[in-house]
C-alpha cells in the first residue's frame, strides 16, 4: 500500500472514531508501528491531526474571527484537505534549505504555503498572494517577500507590470504555480491572464518551474493557455490523475510527481 493511500485511510478512520491508537492503525493497515508513526507525523505536519500519547485525534478547525475583528497572533494556515495536503507535501520535497522560491496564487499554492509554515527548512519565499505571505511569514525560518503590484479586484493577489518589475530584481531558484485546467489537447491553462506572463518570465530566467494542479482539474480548459514549453516544467498532481495523463507524460518525458516519497 502506497503512503498516500495509507494517509487517506488514517484520516478517514480518525474522522470516524475521533481517536485511534498507533497499535490499532498498525493492525488495520498491516504495517509496522514505526511506519504508522511516520504517517501520523506527516498528517500532523500538514495540520490535519494532533498527535497524542499512543495515538492521534483530528485537529479541530480554528475559529473564524468575525468580520472587522483582529488578532495579534499570526495568520494560521488554512485547514488542509487530504488531496491538496498531498500536493503541498509533494512540492515541499522539492524545496531545499536556502532555496529562494516564488509561490503564485491558487488553492494548491496556498496549501504549499501552509506546509512551508510548518517546515524546519530555511527558505526565502516571494509571492504576489497576500494570504500566502501572511501564512509563510508565521514561520521564523522563512523570509517572506510580498511583491509589488496592483491589487486584483475581488482577490488577495497583486498583479501588473510592477509584479514583474519586482521579480526581475530577485534571483528566484524555483517557482510553484497553480494551474486551473489541463487537457492533453490544449495543455495547461489558467483563469489569470497575468499567470501567462509569469510562466514566460520564469522560463526566460531559467528558473526551475513546478505547475501544481489537483486531479479534478484534468479535462478542463480555463480561460488562458499557459503556453511555453510544457517539457520545461515539472508537474505536481495527486494519485487520482487519470491514467491517460500519467501515460502521456511518461511517454513524452515530462516529469510528473503524484505521490510522496
Amino acid at each position: 500500500m502506497f503512503k498516500n493511500h495509507r494517509l487517506e485511510i488514517i484520516k478517514r478512520i480518525i474522522e470516524e472514531k475521533k481517536f485511534i491508537e498507533v497499535s490499532a492503525l498498525s493492525e488495520i493497515l498491516g504495517v509496522s508501528e514505526v511506519t504508522v508513526r511516520r504517517d501520523l507525523n506527516t498528517l500532523e505536519d500538514a495540520g490535519i491531526i494532533v498527535r497524542s500519547f499512543g495515538g492521534a485525534t483530528l485537529k479541530e478547525a480554528a475559529p473564524v474571527l468575525p468580520s472587522g475583528s483582529s488578532s495579534d497572533a499570526p495568520l494560521s494556515p488554512e485547514p488542509l484537505n487530504p488531496q491538496t495536503c498531498f500536493l503541498g507535501q509533494i512540492a515541499l520535497q522539492h524545496i531545499e534549505n536556502q532555496d529562494f522560491i516564488y509561490i503564485g496564487p491558487g488553492s494548491e499554492s496556498r496549501q504549499l504555503a501552509a506546509c512551508i509554515a510548518r517546515t524546519d527548512k530555511r527558505v526565502s519565499v516571494a509571492t504576489s498572494d497576500i494570504k500566502i505571505a501572511q501564512i509563510t511569514a508565521a514561520n521564523p525560518n522563512v523570509d517572506t517577500i510580498l511583491t509589488g503590484g496592483m491589487m486584483s479586484k475581488g482577490s488577495d493577489t497583486l498583479q501588473g507590470e510592477l509584479l514583474l518589475h519586482t521579480l526581475e530584481r530577485l534571483i528566484i531558484k524555483k517557482a510553484f504555480i497553480s494551474a486551473d485546467g489541463i487537457t492533453l489537447e490544449k495543455g495547461l491553462s489558467t483563469n489569470s491572464y497575468d499567470t501567462q506572463g509569469l510562466i514566460r518570465f520564469f522560463q526566460y530566467s531559467s528558473c526551475d518551474m513546478y505547475i501544481m494542479f489537483s486531479s479534478d482539474k484534468a479535462g478542463r480548459n480555463a480561460r488562458y493557455l499557459l503556453g511555453g514549453n510544457q517539457r520545461s516544467v515539472c508537474l505536481i498532481s495527486d494519485f487520482d490523475l487519470p491514467a491517460e495523463y500519467t501515460s502521456y507524460y511518461f511517454t513524452h518525458n515530462i516529469p510528473l510527481y503524484t505521490a510522496m516519497n
